[in-house]
């Protein structure tokens, strides 16, 4: 059997929306990484503007700062390993369907 040229990116498509509904837990659980970063983030920032506007301590400001450093690497590493599991999904396709057409 050929696969035909002409519905390859129809069954692309088709592979893609499989995927992401198969995964949309794993998105989900990407987007909500994604917000923790931004909350430490922020809160970081509030941190940055109380030390500067000498409403902390040294010592508190390294203190809490070191907390939400150390808890934003562990949020992206847990992102990195979601998020590039996800943004492979179109050269595995790709190379997928490359594949396919080949083998008649």
């Amino acid at each position: 059997y050929i696969l035909p040229e002409e519905i390859i990116p129809v069954l692309k498509y088709q592979l893609e929306a499989t995927f992401q509904e198969m995964n949309k837990g794993r998105l989900e659980n990407f987007k909500d990484i994604e917000n923790k970063i931004n909350e430490v983030n922020q809160k970081i920032e509030r941190l940055e503007e109380r030390y500067i506007n000498e409403e902390l301590t040294k010592e508190l400001f390294e203190k809490y700062t070191g907390k939400l450093l150390e808890e934003r690497k562990q949020l992206e590493a847990s992102m990195e390993t979601t998020g590039s599991k996800w943004s492979n999904l179109v050269n595995q396709i790709d190379k997928s369907l490359n594949i396919a057409t080949k083998l008649g």
